[in-house]
């Protein structure tokens, strides 16, 4: 199965910063093909509330939110595993397209 061409990434609210929405913005100009997903706070915890028995998202949830990094990890882990894709933390890019990173077979 490929991987589904899907770019995830996070940030605690909708608002972003203008150098995040630019990144964001060049990701989808670079990916014509993918789907480009943001997920705040809230769909992180409909998310795992949906698609995961409770455990899971009380333990996401005991994680100090003064720790985003690791809420994101266990986030990320848990989105791939079920949906596939590609995780980019939120400051990161590509400095090719994907297509010409990942192969169809990957």
């Amino acid at each position: 199965m490929a991987i589904p061409r899907v770019i995830h990434q996070t940030y605690p609210s909708r608002t972003l910063p203008e150098a995040v929405a630019r990144n964001i913005e060049k990701l989808r100009r670079d990916n014509p093909g993918w789907e480009h997903v943001l997920h705040d706070d809230a769909d992180i915890e409909a998310f795992i509330r949906r698609e995961y028995k409770p455990v899971y998202l009380e333990a996401y949830r005991r994680i100090n939110q003064a720790y985003g990094a690791a809420r994101a990890d266990f986030f990320r882990y848990l989105l791939i595993h079920r949906l596939g894709g590609v995780y980019l933390d939120i400051k990161s890019s590509a400095a090719r397209p994907l297509d010409e990173i990942l192969m169809p077979q990957d």
